[in-house]
């Protein structure tokens, strides 16, 4: 997608004026295809919050977006702000990944792309964004402020 372009979005993320157009918007039915355009093209879209729409972009594992429908998109839970975790149980302690225990198992063994993250201790209480840093370090990206973006 075209990242100075708003017009691919604009279907997914304002809702409709009239009530006819609304039911058709409602039931998102150019979302497959807005996805799976996006996966193809040489820059996608990793996370965006805007009214009505949120995407946040995952590594998964190789899958066909098309046999996803239907019940399995419904078990889709990615936790934007979900993390590395310390996890135990009687015996035993360890780290885990933030999709782990992903209900659908197209996300475990994936990884997060984009942590969105908060500090409780902040006086500023904005959440801000992190990069995957095995991503960051392959492409020898590092966030510049003064930019205000990963170059």
């Amino acid at each position: 997608m075209n990242p100075y372009s708003y017009n691919d979005l604009k279907t997914l993320c304002h809702a409709p004026v009239s009530e006819a157009d609304f039911g058709i918007w409602i039931q998102q039915q150019d979302v497959i295809g807005f996805l799976s355009r996006d996966a193809m093209d040489d820059e996608i879209i990793v996370h965006a919050s805007m009214p009505y729409a949120y995407l946040h972009a995952v590594f998964a594992n190789k899958f066909d977006l098309g046999a996803l429908v239907g019940e399995q998109l419904e078990t889709w839970d990615v936790d934007a702000s979900a993390g590395w975790s310390v996890v135990s149980d009687s015996t035993e302690t360890w780290i885990e990944g933030p999709l782990e225990r992903s209900n659908n198992l197209v996300f475990r063994g994936g990884e997060k792309i984009v942590f969105v993250r908060d500090f409780e201790g902040s006086t500023d209480s904005a959440c801000y964004y992190e990069l995957n840093q095995k991503l960051a370090h392959v492409l020898r990206l590092h966030y510049m402020p003064e930019r205000g973006a990963w170059c």
